[in-house]
């Protein structure tokens, strides 16, 4: 997966889940025009949305800023398991 840019591994991610532009912008709670700037690097998204793309897409804020880490977050075992 080459992609560059922010926006480049922002789109490549998106595909990869097999989500669309209006798919991943429902999801997100942002305007498709919105995703559509940021994967063509006419913006840039706050941190906020940052890591609201990193959880939608299932890849860490670094390797989407700077692409210099594996794609996928990182799992803790036991994260997520609702204890009683």
């Amino acid at each position: 997966m080459e992609a560059l840019t922010l926006g480049g591994r922002m789109r490549a991610a998106r595909e990869t889940k097999g989500l669309t532009q209006a798919k991943l912008a429902q999801l997100l709670d942002v305007p498709v025009v919105t995703l559509w700037r940021w994967e063509g690097d006419r913006m840039r998204p706050g941190i906020d949305a940052l890591e609201r793309v990193s959880t939608a897409l299932e890849v860490s804020i670094d390797w989407l800023v700077r692409g210099d880490h594996l794609p996928s977050v990182p799992t803790v075992e036991g994260a997520g398991e609702v204890r009683s």
